[in-house]
């Protein structure tokens, strides 16, 4: 194991960040959209060098429901993009499963079609992590085979046959919480449970891994937390990788070159960060954190540069008490798109979308993906192109009677033309009810209102963008006041 040497300095003091290729993953397998999509425009999965003519905003265009109704359950979705299709990862249990497992699915950018799922993780008791390689996937996942749990990897080809056997990286390891490639070598970083003095405490750790998946040096550990811990994010720039590693009342993080060794690092004041999630767009990095107890953590982000100084203000995405969850950032090309859960049992669940512009600011009100019975295991997660956001979330389907959640893709496009968040929403009221009732919060250009109406009878675009609490509301108009 290497010991962990703390150096105060900026990130790579020596240059700045390289162009980030993005990757995204998601999936798709049984049912047709309502209507046909067009196809992606484009199929590079690299988005810095591709600006719109004008500013745009993010809308719904449909969804597939990845595996048809089913005995059992499929949830906590990984969606990346290979530069044709939308990969996802997911993991089935319950029902008539006897031991739970990741499978793989691809799915056409136009959501048409998917691939059968495919078992590419056994025995595993969570979440499966993808990085694409270009040609290949790499995945790491916790697996139990004769009842011994480990933290595995795997190499899999493009269609999700496995190129090799499975590859252990710790015989006691945990949940695998992130992998990335780059420069041919995979890091991974993972939960390492252990008892002491009778008490749960769980190390995060990451490890080198060459293209076979196999260790690079040793392990690091990175921090030390009594359960559930305090687990690391990461991310490859084009040249080196990094890694985000939450502390508490900081978030320290570090360069790691190819041998897996940490070089520089840099400390970022925030207090009760617990979960971070890393995006890059050119020389600014985005860090979307939570922080506070679990169940009531609030949501922030900060963007900063190669020098460690803050683009812009943080931005409040949730108030602390809140109950965010699973954030995941990504840069698009105007800016960046995080998206997150918030709810907890047995409140209704909530998975959110929020467009931002480089600076942080938000280009639109959040988008509400999905708002009704929780589901709750795992959160949603994005992948972008050009001008398409895919994200995999898992939601009871609609109507269903069934008990089992499903993984469901849905596909979003950013439409040029979009107004100015601080106008206010183009919503209006065609006819007055006799029992009117509370459809959600807008914008009316100087103030959060409260939308008393009866379903069906708004008009205007604003009426699919109604916030469903006033927070909501008011922090994504928070800067039209300033």
């Amino acid at each position: 194991m290497r010991t962990l040497t703390t150096v105060a300095c900026a990130i790579l003091a020596s240059g700045c960040f390289s162009s980030y290729a993005l990757t995204a993953v998601s999936e798709d397998t049984s049912s047709t959209p309502d209507t046909p999509l067009d196809p992606a425009t484009d199929t590079d999965a690299s988005t810095d060098t591709i600006m719109p003519d004008t500013a745009c905003m993010f809308e719904i265009e449909g969804s597939r429901q990845l595996v048809a109704p089913t005995d059992h359950e499929t949830d906590a979705p990984r969606v990346y993009w290979t530069g044709s299709h939308v990969g996802v990862l997911m993991f089935e249990s319950g029902g008539s499963i006897p031991h739970s497992y990741v499978s793989h699915t691809s799915a056409e950018p136009d959501l048409s079609a998917n691939t059968p799922t495919m078992l590419v993780g056994e025995e595993s008791h969570g979440w499966g992590e993808a990085s694409w390689t270009g040609s290949r996937l790499g995945m790491c996942w916790y697996s139990d085979p004769a009842m011994v749990g480990r933290t595995a990897f795997r190499l899999l080809e493009a269609d999700g046959s496995p190129v090799g056997p499975m590859v252990d990286i710790d015989f006691e390891g945990g949940s695998c919480v992130g992998i990335e490639y780059g420069n041919g070598n995979f890091l991974v970083a993972w939960r390492h449970e252990r008892e002491v003095a009778g008490e749960w405490m769980v190390d995060s750790r990451v490890q080198m891994l060459d293209g076979t998946g196999h260790a690079v040096g040793d392990h690091t550990d990175l921090h030390e937390a009594i359960y559930p811990g305090l687990q690391a994010d990461l991310i490859f720039t084009g040249d080196r990788f990094m890694v985000a590693q939450p502390q508490g009342d900081i978030v320290q993080l570090y360069d790691v070159d190819d041998s897996g060794e940490l070089t520089h690092s840099l400390s970022i004041d925030w207090p009760g960060a617990s979960y971070c999630d890393m995006a890059l767009a050119g020389e600014v990095l985005g860090l979307a954190c939570l922080s506070g107890e679990r169940g009531l953590r609030g949501l922030r982000l900060v963007l900063i540069d190669v020098r460690g100084d803050l683009v812009a203000d943080p931005l409040n995405v949730e108030q602390d008490g809140a109950g965010a969850a699973f954030p995941d950032l990504v840069a698009v090309p105007d800016g960046w798109a995080l998206s997150w859960h918030r709810g907890s049992y047995p409140e209704p669940e909530h998975a959110f979308v929020l467009h931002l512009d480089e600076k942080g600011v938000p280009r639109e009100p959040r988008i509400v993906v999905y708002n009704d019975r929780n589901s709750g295991y795992g959160g949603p997660s994005i992948a972008a192109t050009s001008d398409l956001l895919f994200l995999g979330i898992s939601h009871y389907p609609a109507s269903s009677p069934l008990p089992w959640e499903q993984v469901h893709l849905y596909r979003l496009r950013c439409v040029p033309g979009a107004p100015d968040v601080c106008d206010p929403m183009d919503v209006h009221l065609l006819s007055t009810c006799d029992d009117p009732g509370p459809l959600g919060w807008f914008w009316n250009g100087a103030g959060c209102q409260l939308l008393m109406a009866c379903p069906g009878d708004c008009e205007g675009d604003g009426c699919t963008r109604l916030a469903p609490a006033l927070s909501d509301c008011e922090l994504d108009h928070a800067h039209c006041s300033t």
